[in-house]
């Protein structure tokens, strides 16, 4: 039997309707994502480099009803003058947040069916972002580095019991800043490029080397 050209177009129109779904449907939430992502350079600045750890955003323990269940939504990286620049994009808002530096890049991971155990990432050094009531949205085990010469290395994990981890591998002990931001909710993570370096596991003394 043959067919006429317009019988054979409206076939064509038929059957590309369904791969448009498909590809609406797997390429919107990259679109989207795409879309929420702000100039690396945005804020230029986030306050002070220091040493101590930082804990911000919601509360982790509800009081209040505040806390916040949420994913990591998109991931950016960048180098700046001066800093290597991490940014982690929220559907709503920024979750709890604590970033400290370890004496090694080993960070806590545990299976699908979890075991427990430990991840070594490259560098002599690590900076590591807990954020409570997250998960990384796909990303588990995906890379975010390196960022210049400081961040050599960097990872995503979902930890378990709700919690997000994003682990840096830095190469020296640098000191950093951490600032939430918000339209779009973004937590901003810069790590310093000089030569300045934290006294891990000391105070009250936060650097050696530099000054802020």
């Amino acid at each position: 039997m043959k067919l006429s050209k317009g019988r054979l177009a409206g076939l064509a129109s038929a059957a590309a309707v369904p791969l448009l779904l498909v590809g609406w449907l797997f390429g919107a939430p990259l679109v989207s994502s795409w879309l929420i992502l702000r100039p690396i350079d945005e804020p230029v600045a986030t306050g002070s480099f220091g040493c101590p750890d930082v804990v911000g955003g919601a509360p982790a323990d509800g009081e209040g009803g505040g806390e916040v269940n949420t994913a990591i939504r998109a991931v950016q990286t960048g180098k700046l003058p001066g800093f290597a620049r991490l940014i982690l994009y929220f559907p709503d808002a920024v979750p709890h947040y604590s970033v400290h530096e370890l004496q090694a890049p080993v960070f806590p991971t545990r299976t699908q069916t979890g075991d427990a155990f430990d991840v070594r990432l490259k560098g002599a050094y690590g900076l590591a972002i807990s954020l409570a009531w997250a998960d990384t949205e796909g990303r588990d085990g995906g890379g975010v580095g390196p960022i210049g010469d400081v961040v050599v290395d960097g990872r995503l994990w979902d930890t378990g019991d709700q919690i997000a981890l994003v682990g840096l591998g830095l190469s020296r002990a640098a000191p950093f800043r951490a600032s939430a931001f918000h339209d779009p909710a973004r937590l901003v993570i810069d790590v310093a490029r000089t030569t300045a370096a934290c006294v891990i596991g000391r105070s009250p003394s936060p650097l050696a080397g530099e000054g802020h």
